[in-house]
């Protein structure tokens, strides 16, 4: 019921995408730009007291202009990225029921006896789907340099999961033998909607008539995250490369 509750709301989400775009182009606003691109994100402002290291990772996107004026574009942006979370101890903030009731207390009893002997590895990731809109602000510096500011907000989606790396060694004395074997434990995901306004500036070089080298950079802060709440961090910077295919 909650995951299709979410699913709900992130489809509400893209109609209403479809349904600003088709009332731009109802008011004769122009299609300006497609722009695909790769990105890498760094986080910031860390929640306190929980041991986070730091949150970084790739992603990829496309942001799509439509053209209000000679300088004025308005863009809604969206993609897919993953964010690596480093943390120590991580499970004992995660709230894993089945840890914290049963297999926790399973390993520690298990590894009094000395012939067993257990290494756990964590591997945690945030996953991050944005739609973003923002109003765009155009100026051409000279013929080939275009430099562009951006202000605006957004619904993001994350999904932020955990993978226990479990490798075993059990010790046999009597045959003077250690067998060892490995698997993965998944915790119980973490997901929700997180808002956010954001900033960003870009730069376009002309490369062909209607095609543009994009860079740009982008800050985002990010409200409603509580303490309750298991988004790891208040403000993200997104550095941005990518092709702006002109319309």
């Amino acid at each position: 019921m909650i995951y299709s509750t979410k699913i709900q709301r992130i489809l509400i989400l893209i109609m209403l995408k479809f349904l600003l775009a088709s009332m731009a182009c109802a008011a004769n606003i122009k299609l300006h730009s497609i722009t695909p691109l790769a990105a890498f994100n760094m986080a910031f402002d860390l929640k306190e007291n929980q041991q986070l290291n730091s949150v970084n990772g790739a992603g990829a996107g496309a942001t799509i202009r439509f053209s209000l004026g000679q300088k004025w574009n308005f863009l809604f942006t969206s993609g897919y990225f993953n964010l690596k979370v480093n943390q120590n101890n991580p499970i004992d903030y995660w709230n894993w029921e089945f840890w914290n009731r049963f297999y926790g207390n399973y390993i520690r009893d298990l590894q009094r006896d000395s012939n067993y002997v257990a290494q756990l590895s964590y591997r945690q990731h945030l996953h991050l789907i944005p739609f973003i809109v923002q109003l765009e602000f155009s100026q051409p510096l000279g013929e080939q340099f275009t430099i562009q500011a951006a202000f605006g907000g957004g619904i993001f989606y994350f999904k932020r999961v955990l993978t226990v790396h479990e490798k075993w060694t059990k010790y046999f004395p009597e045959k003077d033998y250690r067998f060892t074997y490995a698997f993965d434990n998944h915790a119980n995901p973490h997901s929700g909607t997180i808002p956010a306004c954001n900033l960003a500036l870009q730069t376009n070089y002309r490369l062909r008539a209607n095609l543009n080298l994009n860079a740009g950079v982008q800050w985002g802060y990010f409200f409603k995250t509580g303490t309750k709440q298991f988004f790891p961090f208040r403000q993200l910077v997104q550095f941005q490369l990518g092709f702006q295919f002109l319309h």
